[in-house]
């Protein structure tokens, strides 16, 4: 008997050059779509659905789908496909015949672990995979019944219980700030004169609660940012790295190789290698 209630079969990334499509078909497991950018007609069974970056659709077994992508922009995705090994949980996914709607920054995360663990294979990956895989279809469910957000997390987006105590405050206004501001000049004086905070003071709090600086936390927002435009669009990075609040692409390139180990050129290759790559469990 398989020790979890699911099976993880395979993860991807694919991405589609504008107006290519995907041939109607069906086949035996499950499949979750998330759209990380584009804008696709999707088709399931008889119906069809206009969707957009961000949006995420759950397939069913044996139900024809497929999409064609719009000439404006190339389509890319991120794919999970296994199987349900309980009667529990397939009566309760039973009840998402399609799902297409935004999907919180959560999903995302969990997403990106699965293809993670497959691509490393570390010890316990499936387990670790089909842990995350579960939340998803939890999460997943929850919403599609309406159910309520939780409040939202001061590093991840993720569901957590609010924050409590003055440290906390201190750095969750410093991170929040950080991180509407990243592609501005900051400095740690004008943050701190900004949001009502002794400069040192803050700077103490926001340690004690990250374990690093305001300013090698700014350089993480930065290059987690930055890591996001390479993976997901076409921008070059000349114009990354204004985007995200560099001087200039050298700046860039220094603080990325200070933060990564390589350089973002680098980065984007390995990047481009794993796109389309079948990752087995």
């Amino acid at each position: 008997m398989h020790k979890f209630e699911v099976e993880m079969i395979w993860a991807s990334r694919y991405d589609y050059d504008k107006g290519k499509r995907l041939a109607m078909h069906a086949h035996e497991y499950y499949q979750i779509i998330y759209l990380i950018d584009g804008d696709i007609a999707f088709s399931y069974g008889n119906e069809q659905h206009p969707l957009t970056r961000g949006d995420c659709v759950f397939i069913s077994p044996a139900v024809a789908h497929g999409f064609i992508s719009h000439n404006q922009s190339a389509t890319k995705t991120l794919d999970v496909k296994f199987r349900l090994r309980s009667t529990r949980l397939t009566a309760m996914m039973d009840s998402i015949k399609v799902l297409h709607t935004k999907v919180p920054k959560e999903i995302v995360i969990l997403l990106e672990q699965i293809k993670y663990e497959g691509t490393h294979q570390q010890p316990f990956f499936r387990e670790m995979a089909c842990l995350s895989l579960l939340k998803i279809l939890y999460l997943l469910h929850r919403q599609s019944n309406g159910a309520k957000s939780f409040v939202k997390s001061h590093v991840l987006g993720t569901d957590v219980l609010p924050l409590q105590g003055e440290r906390m405050t201190v750095a969750e206004r410093t991170s929040d700030y950080i991180k509407r501001h990243y592609s501005s000049e900051l400095r740690v004086a004008d943050m701190a004169n900004r949001i009502g905070f002794n400069k040192n003071y803050m700077g103490q709090m926001f340690k004690r609660v990250y374990g690093h600086s305001i300013s090698e936390h700014i350089k993480e927002i930065r290059i987690g940012k930055a890591k996001e435009l390479m993976a997901y669009t076409e921008i070059t990075l000349k114009e990354i790295a204004s985007e995200v609040g560099f001087k200039n692409i050298h700046h860039f390139n220094r603080v990325f190789k200070q933060v990564e180990g390589i350089s973002p050129g680098q980065w984007k290759q390995k990047e481009i290698l794993g796109i389309r790559k079948h990752i087995r469990f």
